[in-house]
């Protein structure tokens, strides 16, 4: 392993008074580990990839395709408005067939079609994986990567020449970067703290969501205002397409495991800790300098993260440690908690 930490430090005294005093510090901090050598040949546990050079924790699952350019080039040309392949409301590239729009599907009733991967003599073959398989049976690939069935308005996955659904590098739990931005105040006999804390670049694999998707348990299959053109068929949020599932067609779900929707930014700005001390100092025939403090910590999260909290440290995987595979996996959030303490000093 090689390792490398960065972390800088700024601390100003922004006002020096004898009553008043006003200091801020800035942290920043980055850390970056590399697997250097491997004694095995590499590999894959099913979430991380363990190979030279492959940044530590690296996270592989499924993708989902959300542009055109993620198609294999002969169907590119085949994506676009207008076109078989087209971006539905939510982003995703789907397939809607000729002379059709993503917002057909409940008006024509297209999402019971659906279209198989090689043509063979004239005939579309829903049995055939794979473009080397197709290519042998003398047909022609009908669908990216020769995906043997497709679904009307499903999700598309990236895929190899096989067919099969391709482990795809999605992230990394460890941030680009932290941000930690403190301020001490104090006047006269009153003392107030903060500190705000800020990652960047964390993913975070939120299981809970995820299976909730599987259990049409999720908001996100809730359909309420939205109209006849985005409306989605329940099946949009279930499993896999096949090979990997039998009774799938392509959803939100695919299978367990970290997938773009599921592996979600886990960036952040925290309110972490907010303190107010009052010094009371000498109380009348108890020894002592006196001081009462009311701290509130985890207080306020500012995130796109859709999970409990993105601060997370559950998981961890092979690796065994939830800051290099986080996972919100029926566990708790951090806890908002608020303390009183009375101190003295003699």
């Amino acid at each position: 392993m090689d390792g490398r930490t960065w972390e800088v430090s700024l601390n100003v005294p922004i006002i020096t008074k004898k009553s008043l005093a006003w200091t801020s510090r800035l942290n920043w901090d980055q850390n970056r580990s590399y697997i250097t050598k491997l004694d095995v040949p590499e590999y894959y546990d099913g979430v991380i990839r363990f190979r030279v050079g492959e940044r530590y924790g690296n996270v592989y699952g499924k993708k989902f395709v959300q542009s055109c350019s993620q198609l294999p080039g002969e169907f590119q040309s085949r994506c676009g408005t207008g076109k078989e392949w087209q971006a539905n409301d939510e982003g995703f590239i789907v397939w809607v067939g000729e002379g059709n729009s993503y917002k057909d599907g409940l008006t024509k009733n297209l999402y019971q079609s659906m279209t198989g991967g090689c043509i063979v003599n004239g005939v579309v073959s829903g049995s055939i994986q794979g473009i080397k398989n197709c290519v042998a049976a003398g047909g022609k690939v009908n669908t990216p990567w020769g995906q043997r069935q497709v679904h009307w308005g499903m999700l598309t996955t990236v895929r190899d020449s096989n067919g099969a659904e391709a482990q795809t590098f999605l992230g990394n739990s460890m941030p680009l970067w932290k941000v930690g931005w403190s301020h001490n105040l104090q006047f006269k006999r009153v003392n107030a703290y903060v500190l705000i804390d800020k990652t960047f670049g964390n993913r975070v694999y939120n299981e809970d969501r995820q299976w909730s998707f599987g259990d049409f348990m999720t908001s996100d299959a809730q359909q309420d205002g939205k109209s006849v053109e985005t409306a989605k068929p329940i099946g949009y949020y279930w499993r896999a397409a096949a090979p990997e599932a039998a009774t799938g067609i392509g959803g939100t779900y695919s299978v367990l495991g970290p997938n773009t929707i599921s592996f979600e930014d886990g960036s952040y700005t925290k309110l972490r800790e907010l303190s107010l001390t009052y010094n009371i100092g000498g109380i009348k025939r108890i020894p002592g300098n006196w001081a009462v403090t009311a701290i509130g910590r985890n207080l306020y999260t500012w995130t796109k993260y859709k999970g409990w909290d993105p601060d997370i440290g559950g998981g961890g995987g092979q690796v065994q440690s939830g800051a290099l595979y986080s996972t919100q996996a029926s566990s708790y959030p951090q806890m908002r908690n608020f303390t009183l303490t009375l101190s003295s000093k003699f």
